[in-house]
C-alpha cells in the first residue's frame, strides 16, 4: 500500500504519508487505519502528506470515496498537502467531503496545511464576522 499511517506524538495528530500511484482501495484501507488510530488516541486532527503522490483514482472513484468518507470524517479536522500540479483530484475530494459536512482542506505544501490544522478550529469563521 502506498500510504503509511502513524501517530505524531509531538503534534498529537494522526499523520498519513502518501506516495506513488493511489487506488480507491488504497484510500479506503488508509481511511480505516487512520480512523482506528483517531479512536484509540482520542484525537480529532489528521494530516495527509500527499506531496509524493504520482497519480490518483479517476473522478468517479474519488466522488464515491469522498461521499463515503465524509460521514466517517465528521468531527475530525483533516489537512491534506499535495503538490500544485496534482491539485485537481484532491480539490474535488475536498469539495465532495465538505459539501457533506466534513472539515477537510487542501493545501499546496505541508507548512500551510499544518499551520491550519493546528490553528484554532473556528478561526476561519470568526474572521468572517
Amino acid at each position: 500500500m502506498p500510504e503509511t499511517v502513524t501517530f505524531d506524538e509531538d503534534l498529537g495528530i494522526v499523520r498519513i504519508e502518501s506516495y506513488g500511484d493511489l487506488t480507491a482501495e488504497d484510500l479506503r484501507a488508509t481511511l480505516g487505519s487512520a480512523l482506528k488510530m483517531h479512536q484509540v488516541r482520542g484525537v480529532s486532527r489528521g494530516f495527509v502528506d500527499a506531496t509524493r503522490v504520482t497519480s490518483y483514482p479517476s473522478t468517479f472513484p474519488i466522488f464515491d470515496f469522498g461521499s463515503q468518507a465524509a460521514t466517517r470524517l465528521r468531527g475530525l479536522r483533516i489537512a491534506i498537502a499535495t503538490t500544485p500540479g496534482m491539485l485537481d483530484t484532491p480539490v474535488f475530494f475536498e469539495t465532495v467531503t465538505r459539501n457533506r459536512g466534513a472539515v477537510v482542506r487542501i493545501f499546496d505544501s505541508p507548512d500551510p496545511a499544518l499551520a491550519w490544522l493546528m490553528s484554532e478550529p473556528n478561526k476561519e469563521l470568526k474572521a468572517t464576522w
